[in-house]
Parts: C-alpha cells; structure tokens; sequence
C-alpha cells in the first residue's frame, strides 16, 4: 500500500512542489502542505495488509523486531478497529524502544481477559517514556479513547511498561 501510494500521490506531489518553489507562491504551497497532510492523515488510518491477513500474528512476522524481543500473541482475530488499534499501540511502542530506550530485553504480550485485549510492551530500558511529551503516545491514547480503551505508561530507569486495554 505504501509503495501504490508513494507512486500514485507522494511522488507527483512532490514534483509539484519543486515546480512551487521557483514560483514562490505561499498560498499554493500552504495548499500543497495541506495536500501533504491529508495523505499522511489517510496513511496513517489505513489498515496494514498483512495485519487484514493474518491478524495481530502480524506482529510475529516484523524483521525489525530484532532478537532481544519476545512476542505473544493470540492466533484469534477480532473486529478490525480493535486490532488496528493494538497492532498500532504495539507498532509505536517497539519504535519508542528501538529509538530510545536501549533495551537489552523487550516483551509484547496481547492476551484476551474479560472480554476485553489486553496489550502491553514491557522494556528495560532506561526509561523516560512520558505521555505528555511527543505525539506517538498521545495519538495511540486518542485510538483508544475512541474505542472506550485505556493506555497507561509507566516508565522508570528500569524500564518502560505501555499497557493498553481494548474492549471486545
């Protein structure tokens, strides 16, 4: 999805973009920025292929993982909004390690209990993750407001613990 959409939107936008830039023109580049975002806000809802296949055993399958991550997952599948939503909660929550934490140890868990999926990615890190600061983590608690779900964070310099409980 993402190499059809580079290629049949990104790429010419970006074109015209260079065409802007020698006619400096603020309004139609102010419109091409809004261009921009409203493929990334399109990007960002859409629904990964393989995660449409197979379900949260998806997150099994991710090369970028690395050998110092264990992952626990159900085979079940679940309505699609429940499983974009862990599948992003853990997506961003393994950037966050990779990028920040210098885990030596990472474990995803996704359970089912009391009719809720229970998510969580524990780390030992060195800590520092905070939902007041950066966007990820805000984005991720929006996805689960909508859907009547809790995201908590609790990091220390021991590690990070992102859990997150989505109604079934």
């Amino acid at each position: 999805m993402e190499a059809e959409l580079r290629a049949s939107v990104l790429t010419p936008l970006a074109r015209v973009e260079g065409s802007l830039s020698q006619l400096r023109s603020a309004d139609l580049y102010a419109q091409l920025e809004s261009a921009h975002e409203t493929v990334r806000a399109f990007a960002r809802g859409v629904y990964p292929r393989r995660l449409e296949q197979v379900g949260l055993a998806a997150l099994r399958e991710m090369s970028r993982l690395g050998d110092h991550v264990e992952v626990n997952v159900p085979d079940e599948r679940f309505a699609p909004k429940v499983e974009a939503a862990a599948y992003f909660l853990c997506v961003e929550a393994l950037t966050n390690v990779a990028k920040y934490a210098r885990a030596t140890a990472t474990q995803v868990s996704i359970e089912v209990a009391d009719r809720t999926l229970a998510v969580e990615i524990a780390d030992n890190g060195i800590g520092g993750a905070d939902l007041a600061k950066g966007t990820g983590l805000l984005g991720l608690q929006d996805r689960l407001d909508v859907l009547g779900g809790v995201l908590t964070v609790e990091s220390s310099r021991q590690g990070t613990r992102v859990s997150g409980v989505i109604p079934l």
